[in-house]
């Protein structure tokens, strides 16, 4: 009976042991599925914080160089506009001095003005300075005039005084044509012709 007895209790024993045992395993195990369910955690936090760091650092990096780009293209348009206000005020100056080389030019202006307009009598809108001029020379303009619309045509120096700094308005007879060949008009046409080859010239191997 007492043998019987002790045998209950050793068996007792060993399942309480192997029970505790078992417990004590499939607590480790936990805490090891726990540990590395918080690494993974952890991880993909980390991946997404960097992530956004990332992205951040992207899009500041972007806005920057955005930045960079309108101040170079400012600096430029500066520099352009600079460049074409001082040669506006050397035309200027050769106009209001009289200088020949301003007229020769202004004798051209007239020729191309007419001939980008249909018809045989034009008239012409002058810069009061520019009047007694272009009617002591009105013959000669007409007979080039003439030669390049290969018609010969009639010019009149109009009443009209012209609110510009130098140049030409030519209009047709009929005053339904009408071309623009001032100064401001020229440099203008210029600027928009030239903007690139300007831009390129000054900052020919410089970074965007």
């Amino acid at each position: 009976m007492e043998n019987s007895k002790a045998q209950l209790e050793f068996v007792g024993k060993v399942e309480v042991k192997e029970i505790i045992e078992e417990a004590n395993k499939q607590a480790a195990k936990l805490v090891i599925d726990a540990k590395a369910k918080a690494q993974q955690v952890r991880t993909k936090e980390t991946e997404e914080i960097l992530q956004k760091v990332r992205e951040r650092e992207t899009q500041e990096l972007e806005s920057f160089r955005l930045q960079c780009k309108r101040a170079t293209t400012n600096l430029r348009f500066q520099f352009i506009e600079t460049a074409f206000a001082k040669s506006f005020e050397k035309v200027r100056t050769m106009v209001e001095q009289e200088i020949s080389t301003y007229r020769k030019s202004l004798e051209r202006f007239i020729t191309s003005a007419v001939s980008e307009i249909q018809g045989i009598e034009f008239e012409l809108i002058l810069n009061p300075i520019d009047v007694a001029y272009v009617k002591t020379k009105i013959k000669r303009i007409e007979k080039e005039v003439s030669t390049s619309k290969n018609v010969s045509v009639t010019l009149k120096v109009s009443d009209e005084p012209l609110q510009s700094v130098g140049g030409v308005v030519a209009k047709s007879s009929s005053g339904g044509q009408i071309f623009n060949n001032t100064l401001e008009a020229r440099l203008a046409r210029a600027k928009k012709e030239a903007v690139f080859k300007i831009s390129k010239i000054l900052f020919e191997g410089a970074p965007e």
